[in-house]
């Protein structure tokens, strides 16, 4: 038996659909369900097809495009021949990437349909092991309907340093409060202070963004008064693009010898004299015996009598005596010789000779 859909009406103004036997005696029910069949239903359907395709052509936000250009610096070309770049363009949680490859230093990449607004642009080259050894950034702004072009140089990315140092062989090391860790011998200022954890002695940190070349390094512990306890030698630290390098510090011990020398003063000048001439006077002594056969010089002291004190007038190196020129007539002088070693120690002043300048006699 057949059966048709039937509308019953109720008071409250709701309707129901009820299934009910279709009498083939009944024309008016018949008649009903052929028209819901073949015309109310497809009515619906394009209702809703309608609706759907007026979601699907719904008007998209304006956009434009944008391409990109990788270069890598000449000194870089071969090295880094044939890699892959990944290019990814960033807006707030929205990221658009893709991949080249670098051929003759250089690589282009497109992006067709990019929305407008300002756009960070990465491009990065990794090794085997997945870290970012070759980086460049930069940002540029899209326009509706327009193609943005930017040009990135790749260059090689920071390293890290991952820095250890185990102070248990320090002597005293309880009272190391801090480690002051000179990164660079060429910049002094590049320096950092780590404080120490009093329940540790290992001291640690992690320094980021170091830009990838060799360092000579150094290290200097202080308590907390801020008095060196300690002061290493400079040590060679390879930062490589990209990588962490860690440098766990050498304190080993060694052994040192000693040797003390005494370097004796040599003895004074003897003999000191002294010739009055015509407005000069001449001294002359005899070299003392050194022992250590170090003896470099002589040197001459001079004084005006009577209350002048005695200065430096020359030296004369090896010499024995020496010609004083400059001298006032109608004065006194007073004259001392001390020797001089190789090491610059100065003896002891020899005997004291005086000479008194007189005027030349009259006719």
């Amino acid at each position: 038996m057949k059966r048709a859909l039937v509308s019953r009406f109720y008071p409250a103004g709701r309707s129901r659909f009820i299934w009910r036997p279709c009498s083939p005696h009944n024309p008016f029910r018949r008649c009903v369900s052929v028209a819901f069949v073949w015309f109310l239903m497809p009515c619906c359907l394009l209702a809703l097809a309608g609706c759907f395709s007026g979601w699907e052509a719904a008007p998209s936000p304006d956009a434009g495009s944008v391409k990109i250009v990788i270069t890598a610096p000449q000194s870089f070309t071969r090295q880094l021949a044939f890699s892959e770049v990944e290019v990814s363009l960033t807006n707030g949680v929205t990221v658009l990437s893709q991949k080249a490859l670098l051929q003759n230093g250089s690589a282009e990449v497109g992006f067709p349909r990019v929305l407008v607004g300002y756009w960070s642009v990465t491009a990065n080259i990794k090794d085997d092991a997945g870290d970012v050894v070759y980086t460049g950034t930069t940002r540029l702004p899209v326009y509706k309907g327009q193609e943005a072009s930017v040009n990135i140089t790749l260059m090689p990315a920071s390293g890290c340093v991952d820095f250890y140092a185990d102070i248990s062989n320090v002597p005293s090391q309880e009272r190391v409060y801090k480690v002051k860790l000179y990164k660079d011998s060429t910049n002094l200022r590049s320096q950092v202070d780590i404080i120490r954890d009093p329940s540790s002695m290992v001291v640690h940190t992690v320094l980021t963004g170091i830009p990838p070349k060799v360092y000579d390094m150094m290290i200097k512990l202080y308590t907390p008064e801020g008095d060196v306890l300690y002061e290493s030698p400079w040590t060679s630290v390879e930062v490589r693009p990209g990588k962490t390098t860690v440098i766990n510090w050498d304190f080993s011990s060694g052994s040192a010898a000693i040797a003390v020398d005494y370097d004796s003063v040599p003895p004074a000048p003897a003999g000191l004299g002294c010739t009055v001439l015509q407005e000069a006077v001449n001294l002359s002594w005899q070299a003392p015996v050194v022992e250590e056969n170090d003896l470099a010089g002589y040197v001459v002291y001079r004084r005006e009598l009577p209350f002048d004190g005695y200065r430096e007038l020359t030296r004369t190196g090896l010499e024995t005596s020496y010609r004083d020129t400059e001298v006032r007539v109608g004065s006194s002088y007073a004259y001392v010789v001390t020797a001089l070693d190789l090491s610059g120690n100065e003896s002891l002043r020899s005997n004291e000779v005086t000479a008194a300048i007189a005027a030349p006699a009259t006719p």
